[in-house]
């Protein structure tokens, strides 16, 4: 990563008027997402004068959205629980600290809400079930 490396590559997504929806960097590498399909191809061929490109494509992602990441200790690994079935292709964590974002296949994305949900919800929608647990 040599200095300027991350200047130049937004340059390249500027030049194509493409915004970055999320990334994440490390020592050797940068992963973006992006809603725009139509420049993808074009991105790609700029950014490797960079580097290698790798394209994934039929991706969604998932966010966790809620103001106790960093207040309250254990939420995001009762998030990581929630979705030990599912292949993670890439993590983000917001500038804020009210959420949390992978990328995951088009065909794990509702297999991981779901499990969210389930988690995160699933007392929520049967009072009368917690209510009972409460007392045993």
């Amino acid at each position: 990563m040599a200095h300027g490396f991350l200047t130049r590559v937004f340059e390249v997504f500027d030049k194509h008027q493409t915004s970055i929806d999320l990334i994440a960097t490390s020592e050797v590498s940068i992963s973006v997402t992006t809603d725009r399909p139509d420049t993808v191809a074009s991105i790609a061929t700029d950014l490797q004068e960079y580097g290698q490109v790798r394209v994934l494509s039929n991706a969604s992602i998932v966010t966790v959205v809620g103001r106790q990441f960093r207040e309250k200790s254990g939420i995001a690994g009762q998030v990581f629980d929630a979705l030990r079935n599912v292949n993670i292709m890439m993590i983000s964590g917001g500038a804020s600290d009210i959420n949390l974002s992978f990328v995951v296949s088009d065909d794990e994305a509702d297999k991981a809400m779901r499990q969210l949900h389930g988690t995160f919800f699933a007392s929520m929608q049967n009072p009368q079930q917690t209510a009972g647990s409460a007392r045993t």
